[in-house]
């Protein structure tokens, strides 16, 4: 077995049934085939013979569960195995592979337990954090907190900025500063702490000692490089691993790097630095590009062709990859029908696949200034997902009946085939409307009824309408799409949870405003807890939305970005396969489905701090060599 086609596929079963009667691993008596496949996969990246024997001395388990059990703990002993005994590798990123499919797609009971800890850590270190600075409001706990728990870069620079004579008189003294650069020290020796979490906390510090309000970098700097370059000097000792020493190398570097302000030579070599920096991935692998030529095949029996229809895509810009449509309609009736059309994205993509697990482990679609990383393949996005690309497309549709009033009567979610009639950006429309130019189908003005139909929803819809100034700052069109992206969510989730099946959400917090000492004549501690009250990023993804009944926070499905965010991605799948295809789920099913999507969930909120300061970063470096070359 020369590649990992074989090995996904078994992944990709569910040990408890073994829906694919080829492989059946769930079947006890194939515990040593499946065995020797890993076995083989081994035997491509290492120089020496592993014998499964060892392992497997004990009697076979004849429980399906424990089974599946025991070869998640063969993968591990197979990497104690290699880590032991200084095996070398010739292929790791075959090992790798393997552990992250096993991990991303049947977590092992110490991956769970490890992803409720990181669960644990997001949504009860806010609350141990408040308590913590209520107990001891000393300046010195206060920075600790900040810097190593908050781990925030953002809020950080709020709290500094605000309250500056706080923490000039702490900071300004160098054994703090060095305190701060030791503690960094002991977390990176601690292989249990995060990499993301060690990066934003070195971002923190260098910001500390690179600030001109404090101007300590003179007086600090030679110390701190010299605490630093002893620690990596250190590292050839025996107590580390190659792994170890390697991965500790890394992170002592970024916080030197930090330190020095570093510049960097090249634009690619910024690229390369700030992508391995953060864990991102610009390019596929050779397993999910391979798979674009083997995509699922869509059954069009499924489909209710509405290519009858006049549909119009209005998109922020004329080069983007329209993945909604709309369109609109007057019935014999006197009523309209309204159609909202989603891209269906999870009827090509393989279950367990390796396009799958890529977009679950980039999570979204990165934005930033002049470039963009895509959640999946370009080829499938502008081929064959996008609306625009011509010929029939596979949509996921909401169609509404609406009173002339546009009071809601009725309204139905089916698998569509559609074909695009018009393409428009924002800025087209809103000419169109300016200048009296519209189009017209079936005896309605498609803008003019689109927009009017938009104000009422964010009047009278009973979630939108609270949230109605919010979409002030948006053009009338921008606002439009806005608007009818949130009602296809709240009306197909409405439907959705009647099933009583676990799904994804997502929450905003709108309304948010940064308070500012001067205004609210606020404490350092009352400031910090009424930032760390409201969350940092603005959004979070949860499965329980129960809980959160703040007025300032507003939580629906996430569905209507499948080409761009695995949530969505995610929702879409449970949609054509419990309120389409009405499958029947069991209990022991919705709590197993139940833990996947915290497993999703948890990924999402932790990849999305990530992107938000590689985001950031990325944007200032763009920004000053912008400035740079234009002075």
């Amino acid at each position: 077995m020369n590649n990992l086609t074989d090995l996904r596929s078994l992944l990709a079963i569910c040990p408890n049934c073994a829906q694919e009667n080829d492989c059946e691993i769930c079947t006890v008596l194939k515990n040593e085939q499946f065995t020797s496949y890993l076995l083989e996969l081994y035997k491509i990246g290492v120089k020496e013979d592993i014998n499964p024997e060892e392992y497997f001395k004990q009697e076979r388990n004849t429980n399906k569960e424990a089974c599946f059990k025991e070869f998640i703990g063969y993968i591990q002993y197979l990497n104690t195995y290699l880590k032991n005994n200084n095996v070398k590798l010739e292929n790791p990123e075959i090992i790798e592979y393997i552990d992250e499919c096993l991990n991303c797609i049947f977590p092992t009971s110490k991956s769970k337990q490890a992803v409720e800890a990181s669960k644990s850590r997001i949504q009860k270190s806010t609350k141990e954090i408040i308590e913590n600075i209520k107990k001891d409001n000393d300046i010195y706990n206060i920075i600790d907190t900040l810097v190593f728990d908050v781990r925030d870069m953002t809020f950080f620079k709020q709290v500094f900025e605000n309250y500056y004579s706080y923490f000039r008189k702490h900071l300004k003294d160098k054994k703090n500063i060095e305190g701060l650069v030791g503690k960094y020290i002991e977390l990176v020796k601690d292989e249990e702490n995060e990499e993301r979490d060690l990066i934003a906390i070195a971002k923190i510090i260098s910001y500390i000692i690179n600030n001109k309000k404090l101007a300590i970098k003179s007086k600090v700097e030679k110390k701190c490089h010299q605490i630093l370059y002893n620690v990596s000097s250190s590292l050839n000792s025996k107590k580390y691993s190659p792994h170890e020493r390697k991965r500790m190398a890394r992170l002592l570097k970024i916080l030197i790097d930090n330190i020095n302000n570093k510049e960097i030579v090249t634009e690619e070599q910024f690229d390369a630095n700030i992508n391995a920096k953060y864990g991102i991935k610009p390019n596929f692998s050779e397993q999910a590009l391979k798979e674009l030529e083997n995509l699922k095949v869509v059954n069009d029996k499924l489909y209710v062709d509405l290519t009858n229809k006049y549909i119009i895509s209005i998109d922020k810009s004329a080069y983007s990859c329209p993945d909604d449509a709309f369109s609109i309609e007057i019935l014999p009736n006197g009523n309209y029908l309204f159609g909202i059309y989603i891209t269906d994205v999870y009827s090509y993509i393989n279950e367990g696949g390796a396009l799958e697990f890529e977009a679950f482990d980039r999570s979204q679609t990165i934005y930033c200034l002049g470039k963009t990383i895509h959640m999946l393949p370009e080829k499938l996005l502008y081929n064959t997902l996008s609306l625009a690309s011509g010929g029939k497309k596979y949509v996921i549709a909401c169609l509404f009946e609406l009173a002339p009033s546009f009071d809601l009567i009725n309204y139905e979610i089916k698998r569509a085939i559609i074909s695009l009639d018009d393409k428009k950006n924002f800025g087209q429309v809103k000419r169109d409307v300016k200048r009296g130019k519209n189009v017209e189908f079936n005896n309605v003005y498609c803008y003019e009824t689109l927009l009017r139909l938009s104000s009422y929803i964010k009047k009278h819809n009973p979630i939108l309408s609270r949230y109605h100034k919010d979409f002030d700052g948006l053009s009338s069109v921008e606002n439009m799409v806005e608007s009818f992206m949130f009602y296809y969510n709240y009306n197909i989730e409405k439907k959705y949870k009647e099933l009583d099946i676990p799904c994804i959400y997502k929450g905003f917090f709108v309304k948010r405003k940064l308070f500012h000492p001067e205004n609210t004549k606020r404490s350092l501690v009352e400031y910090i807890i009424d930032g760390l009250s409201n969350h940092p990023m603005g959004s979070f993804y949860t499965i329980d939305n129960n809980k959160f009944k703040s007025p300032n926070i507003r939580i629906n499905m996430v569905l209507t970005t499948p080409i761009r965010n695995f949530a969505s991605l995610q929702n879409q799948k449970l949609i054509q396969k419990y309120l389409i295809d009405k499958e029947k789920i069991t209990d022991s099913e919705i709590y197993e489905l139940e833990e996947k999507l915290k497993i999703i969930s948890n990924h999402m909120n932790e990849k999305d701090k990530i992107i938000r300061e590689y985001v950031e970063e990325y944007n200032y470096y763009k920004i000053k060599e912008y400035k740079k070359k234009k002075s």
